[in-house]
């Protein structure tokens, strides 16, 4: 599906090192690049923000998330009594 010459790498990355063109990977393994394509990707961590997970755990509170299957059902509810 990539063109010849494009690698994906889908590991996190712990390190760049942009003077040499490479980053190492939580893996530990390094990589060498000519160009780079960086994909941040998601973590959640609702308990991370005070009263997110209160909120969202909270029938009666407007709050709602698309990341997370039960929340998602919750925020459509929400949105159509809007």
């Amino acid at each position: 599906m990539l063109q010849e010459g494009i690698h994906l790498q889908q590991d996190a990355v712990a390190t760049f090192n942009p003077e040499q063109s490479s980053f190492i990977c939580e893996s530990g393994e390094e990589y060498n690049y000519e160009w780079l394509i960086v994909a941040a990707g998601l973590r959640l961590n609702y308990a991370g923000i005070e009263g997110a997970v209160e909120a969202l755990e909270d029938p009666n509170c407007s709050a709602g998330s698309m990341y997370q299957l039960d929340y998602a059902y919750k925020f459509a509810e929400k949105r159509e009594q809007f």
